[in-house]
């Protein structure tokens, strides 16, 4: 069965059980969260998602910034562009999405844009 795992920051995320064979663990924003609460996960992630406007993660968040540009090119790396001196980064499919989930739909936050991926890529299992 196809799964994932999409972990977010919260303080009860040491909780979550490890991934499976074969499971995929998404991850988003800024990895101090991860390291915070599951420590792991800030490194057997096998995406990860900033997919905040650029212009704000460099601004508000420089560490993360300067980490995304220290990933080497092995796992994928979705921001809102991608940027060739990102190693590894990809558009993030919003437009896709939007247009999946009928055209009209605007998500919130980086959760549900991340859920609404997993469907439209077909997971038939999504572990939050």
């Amino acid at each position: 069965m196809r799964t994932v795992q999409i972990l977010g920051t919260a303080p009860n995320l040491g909780m979550a059980p490890p991934p499976g064979p074969g499971v995929e663990v998404w991850c988003a924003n800024q990895r101090k969260g991860y390291r915070s609460h599951l420590p792991a996960a800030a490194d057997y992630w096998t995406r990860w998602f900033n997919i905040h406007p650029l212009s704000w993660i460099e601004k508000y968040t420089p560490r993360e910034w300067q980490r995304l540009h220290a990933l080497d090119d092995d796992r994928p790396v979705y921001l809102h562009e991608a940027q060739l001196d990102i190693r590894g980064s990809v558009c993030f499919p919003r437009k896709q999405l939007q247009e999946y989930f009928d055209g009209t739909r605007y998500f919130t936050f980086s959760g549900a844009w991340l859920i609404a991926f997993a469907i439209f890529e077909r997971f038939e299992r999504i572990e939050l």
